[in-house]
């Protein structure tokens, strides 16, 4: 609406607005560049979350809906975008992922995975309650991830407790960061960057007994 306010107050015979596109640190530019006519109607738009290249004949070129694709694919495209760009500006060839198959490292897998080949790496539990392999196979099936396992030993916490809480700088008031420092030792080696998450399914409501206080928040804030 800006744009077409701009065209009919300033009486302009075009207006042509030309957007980046991109990821850069936390921002994501989408493209979808456009071009207005005199009467503040686009005739024309380019690709959203790509490159794109347009010859416009703004003489003759008709009106045009804007085109765009729902929210969730915008969403979508924007972090496969994002996450891409910041690989290749930062120089990495590749990565390994740390995949417990919860929501953010799954999210993450989701968006990474293309067409090479990709490492990701989950930690094992011998209690079946706690163990969630199979979440994270069930993300790695039909994608191109090759899915390692690492069995953290209650044995070897004893052992590793030092070094682990050197690196951490404080003592770990949870126990899952055992795992996780397994999977990163596990990996070790093979790569220069593990991506990997935490604390994304707490944020985002993923466990049971956080639905409670979800839905109480969301009803007190009058967003459901």
């Amino acid at each position: 609406s800006f744009h077409v306010t701009g065209v009919q107050t300033c009486a302009l015979p075009i207006l042509v607005y030309c957007n980046l596109v991109g990821g850069n640190d936390e921002l994501v530019f989408d493209g979808c560049s456009l071009v207005f006519n005199g009467a503040g109607q686009l005739i024309a738009q380019g690709a959203q979350f790509a490159e794109d290249f347009l010859i416009v004949e703004t003489e003759s070129a008709t009106a045009c809906a804007p085109a765009a694709p729902c929210e969730e694919e915008q969403v979508y495209r924007a972090l496969v975008l994002g996450l891409r760009d910041y690989m290749h500006k930062c120089g990495f060839k590749s990565a390994v992922l740390g995949l417990s198959g919860g929501i953010d490292s799954s999210t993450i897998a989701v968006i990474a995975a293309g067409k090479q080949q990709m490492q990701a790496f989950t930690a094992r539990h011998a209690l079946a309650d706690s163990d969630e392999f199979a979440h994270a196979a069930a993300v790695a099936r039909g994608r191109a991830i090759d899915l390692h396992e690492s069995w953290p030993a209650a044995e070897q916490a004893c052992d590793d407790l030092a070094q682990l809480v050197w690196h951490l700088e404080e003592p770990a008031k949870a126990t899952g960061v055992y795992s996780q420092w397994q999977v990163m030792r596990t990996a070790q080696g093979r790569v220069k960057v593990l991506l990997d998450g935490q604390g994304g399914d707490e944020v985002f409501g993923g466990y049971p007994y956080q639905r409670t206080p979800l839905l109480l928040g969301l009803l007190g804030r009058g967003d459901i």
